[in-house]
Order: structure tokens, then sequence, then C-alpha cells
């Protein structure tokens, strides 16, 4: 049995590829021939490329790419090292049509959509493939995620056109449940992100050490945050920690911090297993923060809060989406995210069963 997952995968983003891995590697170990497909669709290109001479992309990017080539070069190859060993075959290149992609489509028995913002018309531009186009495999999402609230027009259409012919629907977040449920009247089951479905121990097999201080605090912000920076500081300074700052466009930078331009996935997972302390407003690095059991400092990302509440509910931390959480993840606390990893494995595996009994 073949079976293809189709997720976003090629950012230069921590989460988005270690999330595209841990599904890739669980679904493997279970024994099936799996790969990501390697789609890039063209206007990502455009959004994602630090080439100059990307095709279509505007000419202050062709500018500012110009002038930060060089610069993130040896970080974006980190990166690329990560899809080629752990994520594509060899015999995988990367296509940015839907018809090269439907080719791939066909050899396939089921494709997962998922995880993370696939189903997020604001950055995927609408793209119908993300919904279940052009394939006749038996077609799961994955903790797919809608990156929103509130259901666009766009969104609605494509939910109503594709998702009825899903044999099985499951999304990250509740607020994806409801508008899918709204829209079909069909309930996805909520599962964990896949970063979940491996364990610390599992993790650490694939971390790759990088030069640390012996005591530091790991400061990643995908969105500025002046108040949240400020706690960092606070906090560095009453512990005595230094504060090693990353982020995989190398594009922000505090000060009395220090940057590191060589980390690429691997190297992320090392510096958050080996860091005192992690101030963040990353889904993913949260994730990654109750995987290792670590002490965090958070405020929610203004442009999607609902994913870092979700998760930090499933572990008795409650929040509003501008609340500010200091909170030590090593303590045991009553945890309904042990239960959500073992229904979002059983999930995985009705899905295996199911077609390998040859229907539903």
């Amino acid at each position: 049995m073949k079976i293809g997952i189709l997720t976003f995968q090629f950012p230069y983003n921590y989460g988005a590829m270690l999330q595209a891995y841990a599904l890739k590697s669980f679904i493997t170990n279970k024994g099936y021939e799996t790969s990501v497909l390697p789609y890039f669709p063209v206007h990502f290109k455009q959004g994602y490329s630090i080439s100059p001479f990307q095709e279509g992309i505007p000419l202050k990017h062709r500018v500012h790419n110009a002038v930060t080539y060089c610069k993130r070069k040896p970080q974006v190859s980190l990166f690329e090292r990560f899809k080629e060993e752990y994520l594509y075959s060899s015999r995988e290149k990367e296509v940015s049509k839907g018809t090269l992609l439907s080719e791939c489509l066909e050899e396939l028995d089921i494709v997962f959509y998922g995880s993370d913002q696939i189903w997020n018309d604001l950055i995927t531009k609408g793209d119908p493939l993300y919904f279940g186009a052009k394939s006749t495999a038996r077609k799961i999402s994955y903790a797919a995620s809608m990156g929103t609230t509130k259901c666009s027009s766009v969104q609605k259409k494509l939910i109503a056109e594709f998702l009825p012919g899903f044999y099985k629907l499951s999304v990250r977040e509740p607020e994806s449940q409801t508008i899918i449920a709204n829209v079909i009247h069909r309930r996805p089951e909520l599962v964990c992100d896949p970063v979940f479905l491996k364990s610390m121990k599992e993790w650490r097999e694939i971390e790759r050490p990088v030069k640390i201080p012996e005591k530091y605090m790991l400061l990643y912000m995908l969105e500025n945050n002046r108040d949240l920076f400020k706690k960092a500081q606070n906090y560095a300074q009453k512990y005595n920690l230094e504060i090693i700052e990353i982020h995989p466009s190398l594009t922000m930078r505090h000060i009395k911090t220090r940057l590191m331009r060589k980390v690429g996935p691997r190297e992320f997972l090392y510096l958050i297993d080996h860091a005192e302390s992690i101030c963040t407003n990353s889904f993913h690095c949260v994730s990654f923060s109750i995987i290792f059991k670590k002490k965090l400092l958070h405020i929610p990302n203004s442009n999607s809060p609902e994913r870092t509440i979700s998760i930090l509910n499933q572990v008795s931390i409650f929040i509003s989406d501008r609340d500010y959480v200091e909170a030590d993840l090593s303590e045991s606390r009553d945890n309904g995210l042990i239960k959500l990893i073992e229904t979002s494995k059983q999930f995985l595996e009705e899905a295996f069963q199911a077609e390998a009994a040859g229907g539903e």
C-alpha cells in the first residue's frame, strides 16, 4: 500500500518541516511505503524563495533577497538537507504545477492531507489540491487546520465541494471542527499535531548538537512582541541566563541576545532540549516545549492565538488570546494531551486497517 502526505513541507520553518517528518515517520514505522508529496506551488515559491532570480517576485523582494542571500544561504542549506534526508525519496523533485502533482497522486492508495494550515485560504490562495482535488485515492485529513475562527466564502465553497468525499476527517483545533460541521453537517475528529506522535526519546535521536553556553534561554519569536521580550529579559536576568535567539529567516534580532545563524530543524530540536527555558510565540515551539518538559514564557501570536491556546488547554494551562503565561511544563498536571495522543494514534490505525481490509 502506497501512502502520500500533502502538507506544508517546503517553507524554511522549523515546525512545518518537523510536523511533516513526524507524520511520515509514524506511518512508515507501521510498515507502509510513505512519501511526502513534493508539491511547492508557484505562489509559495514567490513568497519563500531566498533567490533574487525567482520568477514572479516583486522588485523589492528581489532587492531584499539579493542583500540577504549570502547571510541566509548557510542556514537554508540545513533546511534543504533535512528535506532530502527525512522527507523526500532520492527520486523525488519538487513540483510547482497541479498537473505534475496529479501524476504523483495517481500512484497512491491513500493521501493524508495535513497537518498545518493547509485549509487556510489566505495562505494557499484557495488551492483546491489541498482539499483533495484531482485525487482518486482514499482521502484522509490528519490534523488539518483552517488557521482561523471565521470561515471565508472561499473556504466555505471548498469545504462544501471537496470534504464530503473524504473517508475520514480530522482537524487540529476545535474551531476548525465547528466551521466544517456547520458547512457539511459532519464533525471531524480532533487530533494532536503530528509532532506529538513521537516521544521525547525519538526526537532526541535526530537532534544535531551545536555549541551552546552552559545556561541559556532560547528566544524564538515569529511575531515581534515587546512585552514578551521584556519578560524574557527580566527572566534571564533573574536566573543569570544568556539569551540565544533563533529565526528561520534571520530577519528578527533583539538587543542583548546572541543570534545563531546556522540552525536547521535538527539543531532547533537540540537547542530546545538543552535550554533552561523557552520564550516563544510559535505554536510548534510551544509544542516542543511541552514534549521536552521545559519552562515556558509565552504570549499567543496575534495572527492565530487559538492554536497555542488550544494546545496549552490540553495541559491544563488556561489563557485568553493576549495573556502572558509563565509555566514549568516539567511539573505533573492534569494532562488531556496524553488522551488526545492516544485517540490520534487510534484514528490513524483505523485508517490503515480499513484500507487493508479493502473498504469501509
